[in-house]
């Protein structure tokens, strides 16, 4: 500054007034910089909000939705779940009949096997009743013809 402005008292009013805004400002900027961290976390809260808002509309179907909705499309469907809960004993005994046909089948071979298996017995069985009558006919009669 030029030495005729630096004693006038207009600058120096000029400079306190400066001086006074700027300590107004130095205090001010620390409240504003809470208040922006304080609407950063209120705004990232919204957002959340937001999104579970956004999700929650996506999974449940608005009643606004379904009354904006042709009676006639609401009426096709309660047809389709009419026959759908008509059909659903048929398709649980097609389900259950499938599923059982292996278990027959295998039942089956299983009582075929066991019959095949008693047969065997009973002839094993019938063979060693004609052996146990045999023996004892064979046995006193080697002893006849053993020399003593």
């Amino acid at each position: 500054m030029t030495p005729e402005l630096t004693g006038s008292p207009m600058v120096e009013e000029s400079i306190a007034i400066l001086q006074q805004k700027l300590a107004e400002r130095d205090q001010v900027i620390p409240e504003l910089a809470l208040e922006l961290v304080r609407l950063n976390q209120l705004n990232r809260s919204l957002q959340q909000c937001l999104l579970i808002a956004a999700e929650n509309k996506a999974l449940v179907p608005s009643t606004h939705d379904l009354s904006t909705r042709e009676p006639h499309s609401l009426g096709q469907d309660n047809l389709k779940l009419q026959q759908y809960l008509r059909d659903l004993p048929h398709l649980y005994q097609r389900k259950f009949a499938e599923r059982i046909l292996p278990l027959k089948q295998q039942l089956g071979d299983l009582r075929a096997e066991n019959q095949e298996l008693s047969h065997h017995i009973q002839h094993f069985k019938d063979h060693f009743v004609e052996a146990d009558t045999v023996q004892p006919w064979l046995t006193s009669q080697a002893q006849e013809e053993s020399p003593a």
